[in-house]
């Protein structure tokens, strides 16, 4: 699993423009006690951990309309960590809400048509973040029912 998040997260890094935000997101995870001492244990916070790798992987690229696919797949893997690993590591996916909403990083716009732009990305996180939750939920419920046999909503 670690290899996979590792294998991802270079692979973004090496067909991407970084620049400084490289520098910024791996000296975080390098410097930070628990990153760089993780078990290989299949833990859920440690399934956390290799999903959030792989999402900060993902939102590396400067974010942009260019690049819709993003914020799907950095939303999806932050709900999968904080969903089937470790729910207090959701809160890691707020620096990547406040850029996405807030920040034209990639972007450039001029301030006429600001509010259209904001609510352009206001709209695309909200559409990726209930696909993640769809997604997600849905096979908490069918998994568990297929299992055993029953349903388990009650």
């Amino acid at each position: 699993m670690s290899v996979l998040g590792d294998t991802y997260s270079s692979s973004c890094c090496s067909t991407q423009e970084c620049g400084t935000r490289l520098l910024v997101s791996f000296s975080f995870c390098v410097c930070d006690s628990t990153l760089s001492n993780i078990s290989i244990a299949l833990l859920p916070s440690s399934f956390a951990m290799y999903t959030t790798t792989a999402a900060f992987a993902a939102s590396i690229a400067p974010s942009s309309f260019r690049q819709p696919q993003r914020a799907l797949y950095a939303t999806l893997l932050f709900a999968t960590g904080a969903i089937a690993g470790w729910p207090f590591s959701l809160a890691l996916a707020i620096p990547f809400v406040i850029e996405e909403l807030f920040i034209a990083s990639g972007d450039r716009v001029p301030s006429s048509v600001m509010l259209s732009w904001m609510s352009g990305r206001w709209s695309r996180l909200f559409k990726a973040g209930a696909f993640a939750s769809l997604i997600l939920v849905s096979n908490n419920i069918a998994i568990p029912c297929a299992t055993l046999k029953r349903s388990i909503i009650a």
